[in-house]
């Protein structure tokens, strides 16, 4: 089995470079979050409010979950890099265990989406059905809700 690293291919100040942007690109969604989260907490129309805010949630929660498997891989990767005496193929391997809860959390995503939103659970359950062996342990109702 082979993780993903996309900072592997970088040498020298590349691999700063990318760990600082992907900080930056994650602040910077936080901050995007934040501002469309209040945005819509001071819109005063109700039904345009609760579209917006059924729409927000799943994608707030989607950003979330990245946003928490990375900070915790950068937590982690601080703890094996600086904190514990790990050295050779032992820093090695558990610097590519700690990219489990980004990569985690980017298969996460159906789960939220289908948890937070009738449109995509109507969509998957369709989905589903069209596989012969589980589409007929899955009730799917024609109409959304």
């Amino acid at each position: 089995m082979v993780i993903c690293s996309p900072p592997d291919m970088f040498h020298g100040r590349g691999r700063e470079f990318w760990g600082m942007t992907s900080v930056t690109v994650i602040g910077l969604s936080v901050a995007i979050y934040f501002a469309m989260w209040w945005k819509l907490k001071r819109t005063g129309k109700q039904a345009v409010l609760d579209d917006n805010r059924r729409i927000f949630r799943s994608v707030f929660a989607i950003s979330f979950m990245l946003i928490l498997g990375w900070c915790l891989y950068m937590a982690l990767f601080i703890l094996v890099r600086f904190i514990l005496d790990l050295q050779g193929q032992s820093l090695a391997m558990a610097i590519e265990l700690n990219g489990l809860p980004a990569n985690t959390t980017l298969s996460l995503n159906l789960f939220v989406l289908y948890y937070t939103s009738t449109e995509y659970r109507a969509a998957f359950r369709n989905q589903l059905r069209s596989i012969p062996i589980i589409g007929r342990l899955i009730p799917v109702k024609q109409s959304l809700s």
